[in-house]
């Protein structure tokens, strides 16, 4: 059975061709790399033909000598470990998808990996067959469709994830979110996705006007076999190239999706997009806190209110983690009035964290918000979050 769908040639000569898609499959432990092999030959979804080898030389010869349709590749190998495989691997071979092998103690290695252009992680020994030969077809095809696309705008493939997170309720966490993800796409007519995970409030989709029959949850029930045509019809377009998932309505949170499931849809979102905004709630819930390792950068929205900078200031240590992840923390002042009860010194004091930007106060939002669904033109704001988006992006807006 493994001969007949499997070819491994981590020794003599090399597979015929049309057996499938080609995979590379890069591990030095012969006893994973049998599983592997096994696991696919039992699976009814795809024929694949695997070529193994065991060292990062290796793998890098076999690239060089043929083409592979993708790569499963461990990150810990005799002659190179950790995030440098994934880099060397792909500066040999960097149209290909990579797929990252894990094992369970080294999750947030293979997690980082996924944000520095992998397609996909896998933890060893907890995937069937079945499961490891859909997530390798979906990162091959998730890897053509956004290529074309990227190569028909001329845009880098790397995507940037943002979690938008509030100290409490009620300090513009999603307007912030909703103004942003417009500015985005206006400054750079990059693709963008507008995501709710703000299961309890979810008002994202009535602040941008938008109905959809579905929602995230329904997303989240297909993590396993998300591909383009299913996306399209779960997303709201609001305009060409934003698009919006809501949250869902009523959904029993004790019933709620796996960090699992998240982990998938997030790793289609950063093939599909360039962008991706996650409104992810006021305060650091469970979901909230598994959601952090899938965004790049996490922006914690306050006010100056006394009771939001003290939530604030509870939350930093949390969202930070560690020391070294300072800079993958952002503070934003929302709210700022002409005279301010506090200097933005003395907030930074109070917090021990760098203010990243200061919104100004916006008195048609607070006039208009139980009167209309949609975002008024605060003007104030749009120019401030359109130079928010500038900075993120690098680049100033297309005229």
């Amino acid at each position: 059975m493994i001969k007949h769908l499997i070819n491994s040639a981590s020794a003599g000569p090399e597979p015929p061709a049309g057996s499938g898609a080609r995979v590379l499959l890069v591990e030095d432990n012969a006893g994973d790399a049998r599983l592997a092999l096994e696991s696919l030959a039992t699976q009814q979804v795809d024929k694949f033909t695997i070529v193994h080898v065991a060292s990062l030389a290796a793998a890098c010869l076999r690239l060089r000598e043929g083409h592979f349709d993708a790569v499963l590749l461990d990150l810990s190998l005799p002659d190179a470990h950790g995030p440098d495989t994934l880099s060397s691997l792909r500066q040999q071979a960097p149209s290909i998808p990579i797929v990252v092998l894990t094992g369970l103690s080294d999750e947030a290695t293979a997690i980082l990996a996924v944000k520095e252009g992998a397609q996909d992680y896998l933890v060893k020994g907890e995937t069937d067959g079945t499961t490891l030969a859909r997530r390798l077809r979906f990162a091959i095809e998730r890897h053509l469709s956004f290529s074309a696309h990227a190569a028909q705008a001329g845009q880098p493939r790397l995507c940037n994830a943002m979690g938008f997170i509030g100290s409490k309720g009620g300090v513009g966490t999603s307007t912030i979110a909703c103004y942003l993800a417009a500015a985005l796409h206006d400054v750079t007519k990059e693709p963008v996705l507008l995501a709710d995970l703000d299961f309890e409030c979810g008002v994202l989709g009535f602040l941008m006007e938008v109905e959809t029959k579905y929602s995230l949850m329904d997303a989240l029930q297909n993590a396993d076999h998300l591909e383009a045509d299913i996306w399209s019809s779960l997303v709201c377009r609001k305009t060409h190239g934003l698009d919006i998932i809501t949250a869902p309505s009523g959904v029993n949170l004790q019933r709620e999706a796996t960090p699992e499931q998240y982990r998938q849809v997030f790793a289609f979102l950063r093939g599909t997009y360039r962008w991706v905004i996650a409104d992810l709630g006021g305060g650091l819930n469970k979901r909230a806190s598994d959601l952090l390792d899938s965004v790049d950068v996490t922006y914690l929205v306050t006010t100056v209110e006394l009771a939001a900078l003290r939530q604030a200031r509870l939350l930093i240590p949390r969202l930070r983690r560690t020391e070294d992840q300072t800079e993958s923390l952002r503070l934003v002042l929302n709210e700022m009035p002409k005279r301010p009860p506090l200097s933005p010194g003395d907030i930074e004091e109070m917090l021990g964290c760098r203010i990243w930007a200061t919104l100004p106060y916006a008195a048609e939002l607070r006039e208009t918000e139980k009167q209309s669904a949609s975002l008024p033109r605060a003007a104030a704001l749009v120019k401030a979050l359109t130079r928010m988006a500038e900075e993120i992006t690098g680049k100033p807006r297309r005229r």
